[in-house]
């Protein structure tokens, strides 16, 4: 059953792997303050486009492509969810680490517990990201590229208003906690069960 958070967005990037029936999403929350409306939901699309197109390309590996940004508005004022088409393909060679392989990078933000913690769930994790010794973690130059997008997007978020910023959703407080920080972890986990339908 969906949730009222005032103030809130949600983000949705979806993707595919080429040549499989994978497919993957990516979906951080965002914060804004000021009225919503149609147009700042467009700009917010086109700046996580744009974002794709420049960062997220840098961590996915070949054989995934970016198809849609949706973004839907979660504070029930009846506005349709605006959708940006994609072909953004992702630049890492390398053989993918497998289908469902995900990298984890948590979204910190001043609340502490679970709840108030976000994550993002990188698709198209390059077997070149994954550490030569123990061949199931990730790369420490990997860990920093997935810090490094994650950075980019909440820089790219906040360039869109002063009132925008990534945050993270909590439904036990019903609203949206701005991220302060971001932190890729070695291990792997899976995108398995993270995909709505569009």
């Amino acid at each position: 059953m969906p949730i009222n958070i005032p103030d809130a967005y949600r983000i949705i990037v979806h993707g595919h792997s080429t040549g499989s029936l994978l497919q993957w999403e990516i979906t951080p929350g965002v914060s804004d303050t000021d009225a919503h409306t149609t147009a700042r939901m467009s700009d917010i699309a086109d700046a996580v486009a744009a974002w794709c197109e420049s960062d997220l390309a840098d961590v996915l590996d070949d054989t995934n492509v970016v198809d849609e940004i949706r973004v839907e508005d979660l504070d029930f004022t009846d506005l349709p969810t605006v959708v940006v088409g994609s072909t953004v393909s992702g630049s890492v060679g390398g053989n993918p680490a497998g289908g469902q392989v995900a990298a984890i990078t948590t979204l910190r933000t001043a609340l502490s517990d679970r709840s108030h913690r976000g994550r993002i769930f990188w698709p198209g994790v390059s077997s070149t990201f994954i550490n030569a010794v123990d061949g199931t973690t990730l790369d420490p130059d990997a860990m920093t590229a997935y810090d490094t997008a994650a950075n980019a997007l909440l820089a790219a978020v906040d360039a869109v208003a002063a009132a925008t910023t990534i945050g993270v959703i909590s439904r036990t407080l019903v609203e949206v906690n701005p991220v302060l920080s971001v932190a890729t972890r070695p291990y792997l986990g899976t995108q398995r069960r993270r995909v709505r339908t569009p």
